[in-house]
């Protein structure tokens, strides 16, 4: 009698363990079905980002949901830890030099600390969240949201969509270089993505991709058309030939005789703000005016003992930067730093060196070239090819590290290649 209220007891305890097991598991895929819907509509708050309190406000929901992930499962990698650590040592520092640094410098602190953030949070709940299907669902999100915004941009004139003297394609992004580079983003997807994605889906993508890439009309998404109209003609044959053709028929024309292509070549060639800009001054169009930030900080750099050890340690801060960069722009009246805003250089690696020291640099880019060995590994001639674009563009124009649009959304496609041991594959028709 003892043995049989002992096994009964037990079996109420086990039946017990399971239900609350269940239970749990049960909140567990409820809680990742809400991380789910927030990692695929991630890259929707960015397009629409002109609506700030809508993009604030998923932003917001999401860093949370993550930093619930984070805490919960107890983990926090001692590298990511320590450079924290040290951003938050550079923010007090800062503060302490100047108190009135500490809100633009916190924001500072934010984009660029952001991918590591991601790549914590992301790491536990990998299994979960980076299926084929379901990446390949976020990634349709992905080029939808920023084709919509695009064409809703135009035909609405909401958003930048005034550009070196002509109307751009810039929809509801904050700014029109961030346009190419998700246009860039999304030919690396469509990459690793080629083979689990209809044919009819790419030949779509590279279309809208060449057409947005010349009417926003900036460097990188000139760049971006590029691409899509080679990878068209690798992907299509009989798009290849037909193009060709075409091409030298045009050409041959067009040489020899007085038409319509023609004289839309020259009022190009002619009109064209780029054309004018590099014919008269090289520097000025290779840099798009960010020379006259560098003539400007330097010439208000005060530079001794004091400030060479803050720049090798802790760096200067946005905040810094910017103070030393306002005084020689003449074109802005406002004297308020954390009214102007953002006002760096705009080129993020020398951002990253002036704003956050010599020392966070090298850790930066220990971890950068990492990703990038990576990803090169992974996607052969042509995903190097955009990466490297990708980090020309950083150099030159910024828009890149420091923003949390393109950041999120590399870190997202490492986890899906390594996830699922992704490799670029794909065959020229």
């Amino acid at each position: 009698m003892l043995l049989r209220l002992c096994i009964l007891k037990m079996e109420r305890c086990l039946n017990c363990r399971i239900g609350l097991a269940m239970l749990k598991n049960e909140f567990i895929i409820k809680k990742y079905n809400i991380l789910y819907f927030f990692v695929i509509f991630y890259t929707t708050c960015d397009a629409f980002a002109y609506f700030g309190a809508v993009n604030s406000l998923g932003k917001l929901v999401f860093f949370f949901m993550l930093f619930y992930l984070l805490i919960n499962n107890y983990m926090f990698p001692r590298g990511f830890f320590f450079i924290l650590f040290f951003l938050i040592f550079a923010l007090v520092l800062n503060y302490f030099i100047d108190p009135l640094s500490i809100s633009l410098n916190f924001k500072a602190l934010i984009r660029i600390f952001n991918p590591f953030l991601f790549f914590m949070c992301l790491s536990h709940v990998k299994k979960q969240c980076f299926s084929r299907n379901l990446f390949l669902t976020f990634f349709r999100v992905f080029y939808i949201s920023t084709y919509l915004s695009l064409f809703l941009g135009k035909i609405t004139g909401i958003g930048l969509n005034y550009r070196l003297g002509r109307d751009a394609f810039a929809g509801f992004f904050l700014g029109a270089n961030a346009i190419g580079i998700m246009l860039i983003i999304i030919q690396i997807y469509l990459l690793f993505l080629y083979p689990v994605i209809y044919r009819f889906e790419i030949f779509v993508i590279l279309i809208c991709n060449i057409i947005f890439g010349y009417y926003v009309f900036t460097k990188s998404s000139l760049v971006a058309a590029f691409f899509a109209f080679v990878f068209l003609h690798l992907f299509f044959k009989s798009i290849r030939r037909i193009s060709i053709l075409i091409f030298i028929y045009v050409l041959i024309v067009s040489i020899f005789k007085d038409t319509f292509f023609k004289r839309i070549l020259y009022e190009i060639l002619e009109n064209s703000a780029y054309i004018n800009i590099l014919t008269s001054n090289f520097i000025h169009f290779l840099f798009n005016s960010r020379e006259i930030y560098f003539e400007s900080f330097f010439n208000h750099l005060d530079l001794n003992i004091f400030s060479f050890l803050q720049l090798f340690i802790i760096g200067f801060g946005d905040y810094g930067v910017v103070e030393r960069i306002l005084p020689g722009l003449d074109w802005i009246t406002e004297t308020n730093i954390n009214l102007v805003g953002r006002a760096t250089f705009e080129m993020d690696f020398f951002d990253l060196f002036f704003c956050h020291g010599a020392m966070f640099t090298i850790l930066y880019g220990l971890y950068l070239i990492k990703y990038i060995k990576f990803m090169v590994k992974r996607g052969g001639f042509w995903v190097t090819l955009l990466l490297i674009s990708l980090l020309i563009h950083s150099f030159l124009a910024g828009h890149v590290l420091h923003a949390t649009s393109a950041t999120g959304v590399l870190i997202f496609l490492y986890f899906f290649v390594a996830e699922n041991n992704c490799f670029c594959k794909w065959k020229i028709a």
